[in-house]
């Protein structure tokens, strides 16, 4: 679908994560390669397994075309130990320009701190919509 100025992309996805030492993850919500949402460093526990996790993001266009632009928000909620839920606010209300002239992927990407065999991010649902 060919994006127009105010439309709105919306990302819902949910989830778990697991790792074997303390450390970091870090979500990534992307159009294509480029970046529009980013959750910074997120303490994961020591160590963690199958904590739940829950992203919801909403992209909006400002400007179409090659130097086009758009801005996002969003939460991202996630369990840092059996009681206990965390909510991180995505965003930082800043634009972010990309080519919108071609179709663009939405891609939502975790990064850890460091590699582990007992690291591990799973996506068990997700939905785009457009409007």
């Amino acid at each position: 679908e060919e994006l127009i100025v105010g439309n709105v992309v919306r990302l819902k996805a949910s989830g778990t994560i697991t790792n074997d030492t303390d450390q970091t993850h870090r979500f990534k919500v992307k159009m294509g390669s480029t970046v529009i949402l980013d959750s910074g460093a997120v303490l994961a526990g020591n160590p963690c397994s199958a904590r739940q996790w829950r992203l919801e993001a909403e992209m909006y266009v400002r400007v179409v075309g090659a130097s086009g632009s758009m801005i996002g928000s969003g939460v991202l909620t996630y369990s840092d130990d059996a009681s206990q839920s965390i909510s991180i606010s995505l965003g930082g209300g800043s634009a972010v320009t990309l080519d919108l002239d071609d179709d663009k992927a939405v891609d939502l990407t975790t990064q850890w701190s460091s590699g582990g065999s007992g690291n591990g991010a799973t996506c068990f649902q997700a939905s785009v919509e457009v409007f």
